[in-house]
């Protein structure tokens, strides 16, 4: 075979085999930059459903205030019906006097009317007799008189028995409109105890409606953010497998320092507003703690690493410090990336704890290796997207 065709088929084996390696390495590129692309996706999720967690923790807890507004206004009702059912039982029992008061009075009137009955029939059966008649036939004169005196006491009996059973006849029918009165009375109580009781329920379904409403879904974006964080999890190992992958086969190196670091919770806060094992937190403990730097998460709900630039002046207006930001390095300072495919959408902060002469740095991090610490050494700053440093 001529030497030159063996030149050409071995230099277009080599292209063949550099093209399918550099195939490989962007198909590898690209997998890579999709599960970052996923989780930079699932950490935006996670943080909308835990704020929206939050709303509903702040809800559940503005909820629990009118819940406790409704606890009253249940116990005002319900000191409403003990009074009302207090009401009811002394009306029913003025009324149950009374009806034995008209039967009393009634009784007493038939006696009466029985009494003025005997008293006309006497008066009538001796009406037909005359004095004349009855001085001649008696033989003596006291029986006159005896049945004289018997006739004007009848008439008296009758007269007073009379006015007795006007009064007792009004007596009762002033009985009986008192006890109409009350047999009113204790149904407008009965109607008004009603009202209260059918408001008292009402009132403990809607603070129960109200409380299983809030916490269902509460429990609901919880559970979310839950399912969410297993996934996150799992592609982050999926991340921090490849960053390792990288580690062994590139230019940079893992150092065998340790860092002192004293938190070994995950995602609990921390002294100054950060979440432990996150890389902000190892940067404001190494701040604070090993250089005596005050530096604290000024901006709750915005410390992401991308924005620790953002958060100079307002430390130093916090602290009266004097930070800056530079794209100079410097030992002691902190790096921090904005933001990229390689440091996912919430950047990354580090500290530069060698500066080497090739333009590189050592930097010293947490959860560049799934929550935990790592000494990297020539570390090329530009290859993780913008960046700059702070001191």
């Amino acid at each position: 075979m001529p030497r030159g065709k063996v030149v050409s088929i071995v230099a277009g084996s080599f292209i063949g085999i550099l093209t399918f390696a550099t195939s490989f390495a962007l198909v590898k590129a690209q997998d890579y930059n999709d599960m970052l692309n996923q989780r930079n996706t699932l950490s935006r999720d996670i943080i909308r459903n835990k704020q929206l967690a939050d709303e509903k923790k702040k809800e559940a807890t503005r909820i629990s205030g009118e819940i406790k507004s409704l606890e009253k206004d249940i116990s005002s009702t319900q000191s409403k019906i003990d009074s009302l059912d207090g009401q009811i039982n002394d009306t029913r029992n003025q009324i149950d006097e009374k009806i034995r008061i008209i039967r009393e009075k009634e009784s007493d009137l038939k006696k009466q009317q029985s009494d003025q009955a005997e008293a006309l029939r006497a008066i009538y059966e001796s009406s037909d007799e005359s004095f004349v008649y009855l001085l001649f036939s008696s033989s003596d004169l006291s029986e006159v008189i005896d049945r004289t005196s018997y006739m004007e006491a009848l008439e008296v009996k009758i007269d007073s028995n009379v006015k007795k059973i006007i009064k007792l006849r009004d007596q009762l029918l002033k009985e009986k409109e008192v006890l109409n009165s009350k047999e009113a009375e204790l149904s407008g109580l009965k109607k008004e105890n009603e009202t209260y009781q059918n408001n008292l329920s009402h009132q403990k379904n809607q603070k129960d409606d109200l409380k299983n409403m809030t916490l269902a879904q509460q429990k609901s974006y919880q559970d979310l953010v839950e399912k969410l964080k297993q996934e996150m999890t799992s592609i982050s190992a999926k991340i921090y497998e490849e960053r390792q992958k990288r580690l062994k086969g590139g230019k940079e190196a893992l150092g065998s320092r340790s860092s002192g670091y004293p938190y070994s919770s995950i995602d609990s806060p921390d002294p100054w507003s950060f979440l432990t094992r996150e890389c902000t937190s190892y940067a404001a403990w190494y701040w604070n703690v090993l250089l005596g730097k005050e530096w604290t998460n000024t901006q709750p709900g915005q410390g992401d690493a991308r924005n620790w630039a953002n958060m100079v002046s307002a430390n130093n207006q916090e602290f009266g410090a004097s930070y800056r930001v530079s794209n100079t390095p410097q030992i002691g300072a902190i790096i921090s990336w904005s933001g990229s495919s390689l440091t996912s959408s919430h950047g990354h902060v580090a500290i530069v704890e060698a500066i080497n002469q090739d333009g590189t740095i050592d930097v010293s991090e947490y959860n560049w290796l799934a929550y935990q610490y790592s000494y990297r050494q020539f570390v090329t700053p530009s290859d993780y997207g913008n960046y700059s440093y702070i001191y």
